[in-house]
This record gives structure tokens, sequence and C-alpha cells, in this order.
């Protein structure tokens, strides 16, 4: 019983000695010039995260956020003993309600935080333009036309051959676990714990004037393969007058 208390003893000494030797090192680094100079740039460097937004079935994901790692910073400057804010280390923070915890959501539409919209191809009839005018652009693949795209972010959307796309995705190192829904491949991809992505507008020779008079931040836009090259480079600068980046899907959903 005795050894018993003088180990209980020991033990409470030895957790009161880390946590004196802990908030004695919190108080000389907070001490520290540099760490007082880290300290005046975390206004400016701190962002805070933005929630996904969640309605029913659906979901908007949200915006990552940032932090200055102080610790870290602070040991950076110390190899030369001098403040320099290139030497800032951040950190990411993630969303409290985020895309990552609610994969069963129906992603339609990017977060207009971002500034960004994504395009994507039916097949790989139309890449050329996007390839000739070094544009980020999503693609629909299938065991068909998988070998031929060389250009692209690649979609599985063979219901099919589904695996047989998804090996040669992995294979090549392609594979960002997105799925356009539709009526026969959603099942199939909430089974493969996929981002599941319905397209909010869809371009074809009908309907531009449409879609540019409705077009916001955070919209995943279909192009039709009967699409004629002038209504595609007509969309094309309109976006970038709104100041909109054209991104790949996966970036775009990010957070």
């Amino acid at each position: 019983m005795k050894k018993l208390i003088n180990y209980c003893i020991f033990a409470l000494f030895t957790l009161i000695s880390f946590y004196v030797t802990e908030k004695t090192a919190v108080l000389l680094r907070n001490q520290d010039p540099l760490m007082e100079n880290i300290k005046t740039y975390k206004e400016s460097y701190d962002i805070s995260p933005v929630n996904a937004t969640i309605i029913d079935n659906y979901i908007i994901p949200g915006v990552s956020g940032q932090e200055i790692d102080e610790v870290k910073s602070l040991i950076k400057m110390r190899e030369n003993n001098l403040f320099n804010e290139l030497l800032i280390v951040t950190n990411q923070v993630m969303p409290e309600i985020s895309l990552v915890d609610n994969l069963d959501k129906i992603i339609v539409k990017g977060n207009s935080k971002k500034k960004m919209v994504s395009i994507i191809l039916e097949s790989d009839r139309l890449i050329n333009y996007f390839k000739d005018n070094k544009i980020e652009v999503s693609v629909l693949v299938d065991n068909n036309n998988f070998e031929s795209v060389k250009y692209g972010e690649l979609i599985n959307n063979d219901y099919l051959n589904y695996k047989d796309v998804e090996k040669k995705l992995n294979n090549a190192k392609r594979n960002n676990n997105l799925c356009i829904i539709n009526n026969n491949i959603e099942d199939i991809c909430r089974k493969n714990n996929k981002y599941l992505v319905q397209v909010n507008k869809m371009l074809d020779n009908t309907n531009y004037i449409e879609v540019k008079n409705n077009l916001e931040s955070g919209d995943i836009i279909l192009v039709s393969d009967n699409t004629s090259y002038e209504y595609i480079n007509l969309l094309i600068k309109y976006i970038n007058s709104k100041n909109l980046k054209i991104v790949f899907l996966s970036k775009l959903i990010v957070e």
C-alpha cells in the first residue's frame, strides 16, 4: 500500500513538473521579440473557414481557412534570429461542417466565395479547343474513349465497365473520385464513396443566352457534344469578363 502511495505521489509530481515546464516554455516563447512580431501578423494571415451548406440531400462545399502556426514560424526564424514574413508558417483549418463528412450528399455548386466555375465535356469531341487555349476542363470518359483523352481531368462515366475504367484511372494516377450523377451511375458511385456531383447548367446550341444571363460563381457547366465552338468561345470570354477562374471540377469542390 505504501509503495502504491509513493508511486502516486511520484506520478503527481511528475505531471506537475511537466505542466509547469510547458507553461514556462509558453511564457518564454510569448516574450520572445520574434514571437511578438509573429503575433502582429495574426489578424492579416488568419482566415476563418466557411461551413458547407446542406439543404436536404444537397450540399455546397465549404471553404477551408488558415491560421498562423506560431511555434513553427518561431523555430524557422530563430535559425537566423531575424523576423522574416516569408518564413511565416500557416496551417489549414477545415470547416466544422465539411463535404468530406457528408459524401452521401449531392454537390450542386461550388462555393461562390472561390470565384471559380467548372466546365465538363460529354466526351472528348471538343477537348482540343480547351487544350489549345490551355483551359482546365473535366471530361466524361468510358472504356471506349479513355485512351484517347490525353488532356483534362477524367471522370468515370461508364456504368457497364465501371470497374475497368476505375482501374485505368488508378493506374494512370488520374482518379479524383468524381461522379456526375445520372439515373444509371448514381448507385454505383455511392457504393464506391465518390463525390456525387449534379451539374447545374448545360450549354448547347440553343441556350447560350440563358446560360450567360444566369452565370454565377460556383457553376458546374456541362457542355453538350453538339455545341459549336462559337458558343463555347463566347461563354469562355464571358466567364473571363466576370473575373471568374475556370478550374477542374476537383478544384471547384475541394474545401
